[in-house]
């Protein structure tokens, strides 16, 4: 979704949140901001994190669907939960953290792989046929571009089912990598 600045973007994409909740959807939102000097990444990692502390409160409700999506995370992730939970504390609280983490010793490139591959395989354990996810990143014109790679490779990934990704942008401020 493209346009200027207060065009209206952002409100269009929240007209889904209803649609997306009577079909027992999750809506996952990350926005970039300008002046933003945290760690490439982080906004998809916060976006997480507050999907998933808003699922531990609201699912005490229903524990069959916790407890589902708790088996899909526990089995597709494996030992690499205790490295995402670093990075998504709220993830720890759906899913207990029973491996040490790896602390990989590895240059910046290999921890960016295994990063991207374990986001892919946390976000396609979230979404299935009952529970499919819109990730929504607003403001991607201020994105750096490992978190364009990052969210690249999740939009191509074959194995990631029931994912719809919406990226809104300044078309007058955006980068060509956008």
């Amino acid at each position: 979704v493209l346009g200027h600045a207060g065009m209206g973007k952002s409100t269009l994409v929240n007209q889904i949140k209803k649609t997306v909740g009577e079909r027992k959807g999750y809506l996952i939102k990350g926005k970039f901001d300008m002046a933003d000097g945290s760690r490439p990444d982080s906004v998809l990692f916060e976006a997480l994190d507050t999907f998933f502390g808003t699922l531990v409160v609201e699912g005490k409700d229903d524990d069959l669907k916790i407890a589902r999506m708790r088996q899909r995370i526990t089995n597709t992730v494996g030992f690499g939960i205790s490295d995402l939970i670093q990075s998504i504390p709220n993830l720890g609280k759906l899913v207990p953290n029973d491996y040490s983490s790896c602390h990989m010793t590895a240059v910046p490139q290999q921890l960016l792989h295994r990063s991207k591959f374990l986001l892919c395989k946390l976000i396609g354990a979230i979404a299935d046929a009952d529970n499919p996810i819109v990730l929504v990143m607003d403001d991607l014109q201020w994105a750096d571009a490992t978190s364009l790679s990052v969210f690249e490779t999740i939009v191509t990934d074959p194995d990631i089912q029931y994912c719809l990704y919406v990226g809104c942008y300044r078309d007058e401020v955006a980068a060509p990598a956008v």
